[in-house]
């Protein structure tokens, strides 16, 4: 047993030190038989080649690591100074992660070139994008993005950005909701966002989840909406609809609910005003289209639309 456990570090020592842990116990063993000075000569040489040999493999990885930053990022990821300092730690935590230097490289790079963080700021952030990435199911250019989206529209913190999407994705799974799609949807809605403001962030998120669940997404709710703050048209299309069916139709508090950006709000009003399956299954294609012209959307989401209503997050 005491044989196999020093064989087990024996190997993770190998893997560490690239095999010069096993070439130094072939070294001490080859001295049996020595007298105690030369022993004592061999081991103290065996041991500074074995140091130098680590010092050398490390200088030539961070010398690699360097490398990349600076064709990366140009003279500031090479030379040092706090940027270099900050994606060198970034590297270290990206490993912990089990990832690398490349995805810590693409989120400072994302979050700095399209979402308008500075550049030593962005550095500081790799390890919580990642980590964050990592356990909602995200890969490192969606997490950047998602990340990006809530800091520079949604106006939050990187802790807030990271408290909104971990919440997000635990009502999703709450919800029996794919909360990968719903974070995707997200991270892409920044112009959404960015017309309902920041202060409608949490309706969003949740909107996000009730529009997956509906087996729609983000971007029908968003079309919905503007639809339906489209007054002149909204109207008219309402009329046209409540005479076609037969049902009488009233948008007006959605749409009441749409211009303040409570989109959770708009798509539980909206259902009820859309009927039930049996109901909208007697329409005929006229019909149909009808109904769902006056939300702006073809006949086959405004059927989804009906099929899924009983739902709710």
């Amino acid at each position: 047993r005491t044989q196999k456990l020093a064989n087990q570090a024996m190997a993770g020592a190998d893997k560490i030190t690239g095999g010069m842990a096993s070439k130094l116990k072939e070294n001490v063993s080859s001295m049996k038989g020595m007298g105690k000075g030369a022993i004592a000569a061999s081991l103290s040489m065996g041991l500074v080649v074995g140091a130098v040999a680590l010092l050398g493999k490390a200088l030539s990885y961070a010398s690699g690591i360097i490398d990349q930053l600076g064709s990366r990022f140009g003279v500031m990821g090479a030379q040092s100074g706090a940027f270099r300092d900050n994606m060198m730690q970034a590297n270290l935590d990206a490993i912990g992660l089990g990832l690398s230097i490349t995805e810590a490289s693409n989120v400072t790079s994302e979050l700095s070139a399209n979402f308008g963080v500075g550049l030593l700021a962005a550095s500081k952030l790799p390890k919580q994008v990642l980590d964050t990435g990592l356990a909602i199911g995200l890969a490192d250019g969606e997490a950047s993005k998602l990340f990006g989206t809530l800091m520079s529209v949604g106006n939050l913190t990187a802790e807030q950005a990271e408290h909104l999407a971990e919440s997000t994705y635990q009502l999703a799974t709450q919800n029996d909701v794919n909360p990968v799609a719903v974070m995707q949807d997200i991270a892409g809605s920044a112009e959404m966002i960015a017309k309902h403001g920041a202060d409608n962030l949490e309706s969003i998120s949740k909107a996000a989840v009730q529009a997956r669940q509906l087996g729609l997404s983000l971007g029908t709710v968003d079309k919905i909406s503007e639809s339906l703050l489209s007054f002149q048209s909204s109207i008219q299309s309402e009329i046209e609809a409540s005479v076609m069916t037969g049902k009488q139709l009233n948008l007006q508090k959605a749409r009441e609910l749409a211009l303040t950006g409570d989109m959770s709000g708009m798509m539980d009003e909206v259902l009820k005003q859309v009927g039930g399956v049996a109901e909208f299954n007697k329409l005929d294609i006229l019909q149909r289209k009808s109904l769902a012209k006056s939300l702006g959307l073809e006949v086959s989401e405004m059927e989804k639309l009906v099929d899924n209503q009983g739902k709710s997050v």
